[in-house]
């Protein structure tokens, strides 16, 4: 957004809601906001989107992590410390498509 009548992007709309503008800019969009009622709505709306996705895996995070992704961490924590190279898996032949 270069001057303050310019529609702001949606890279711009995003870090307005995410609260990662500078003090000018978010000031530009707020009064943009203030007579676009469109503008304004789309805003309303990616908040909304914004939380919901964020809500969305709540109940995941409390959930404990399984034993078996717990012992591959800790495997590669372990690599990394002992400076032991880590293997990776390389098909010797290509795979044939089905």
């Amino acid at each position: 957004m270069k001057g303050k009548s310019e529609q702001p992007t949606n890279d711009d709309l995003e870090a307005y809601i995410d609260g990662r503008l500078e003090p000018a800019r978010m000031a530009a969009i707020e009064a943009l906001l203030a007579r676009d009622v469109k503008l304004a709505e789309m805003v309303r709306a990616m908040r909304f989107q914004d939380e919901a996705l964020r809500c969305l895996g709540m109940d995941i995070l409390s959930e404990p992590v399984p034993e078996r992704l717990r012992v591959v961490v800790e495997r590669r924590k372990a690599e990394e410390t002992t400076g032991k190279p880590r293997r990776l898996l390389v098909p010797t032949a290509p795979r044939r498509l089905a």
